[in-house]
């Protein structure tokens, strides 16, 4: 801004207005890669949620599996162990994910629910589950249970590594939206 007072003090001066200019040009090309960058983030923090969400549903489904195999059998003994040790490290990769409550049938199925409270939707109940997934609609990360079927949203994603993402592009947003009054209020004022 120091070029912009150059000209100020000497209008006729031609070599200040030509430096005054190319330092526009140069507040200009930063604003615009810093936009760019903006826009990477976001693209890139909803990209990493996807694949998030996709883990949640593998890992659901293999949950489901086991269930499965503990609900058709009287397993007892190494294999009913392997089948307990392999659900509960499954729930463990889970949980690093997104935070769940888990209870256990009198066979020792896994329900899975989303959130702390115990109370959140059911994503894994003894032979059932429910897939998650995001909304595509919005430019946050929304989670949604059931995609093309339900569509559910949720906000029981209370913990994890999925919250830190959606925390992330919530601050991202704020970020950009005070972003945009900057370069409006200076592109206003020009």
């Amino acid at each position: 801004f120091s070029s912009l007072q150059e000209v100020a003090a000497s209008p006729a001066d031609v070599a200040a207005r030509v430096v005054a200019v190319e330092e526009g040009k140069n507040v200009a090309a930063t604003f615009s890669r810093t936009s760019e960058v903006l826009s990477q983030l976001k693209t890139g923090a909803k990209s990493h949620a996807q694949q998030e969400i996709d883990t949640v549903n593998i890992l659901t489904k293999e949950i489901l599996n086991v269930n499965s195999k503990l609900l058709s059998s009287s397993t007892q003994g190494g294999a009913a162990n392997a089948l307990l040790d392999n659900r509960d490290r499954l729930i463990d990769e889970l949980s690093k994910t997104l935070e769940v409550t888990v209870t256990y049938t009198a066979k020792n199925a896994a329900i899975v629910r989303l959130g702390g409270s115990g109370s959140g939707p059911k994503i894994v109940e003894d032979s059932k589950r429910i897939t998650l997934g995001l909304d595509e609609e919005s430019t946050d990360i929304k989670v949604i249970l059931g995609p093309g079927t339900l569509n559910s949203p949720t906000n029981q994603v209370t913990n994890g590594a999925l919250r830190g993402l959606i925390e992330k592009t919530e601050q991202l947003h704020h970020f950009d939206s005070n972003y945009d009054q900057i370069t409006s209020f200076i592109s206003s004022h020009n």
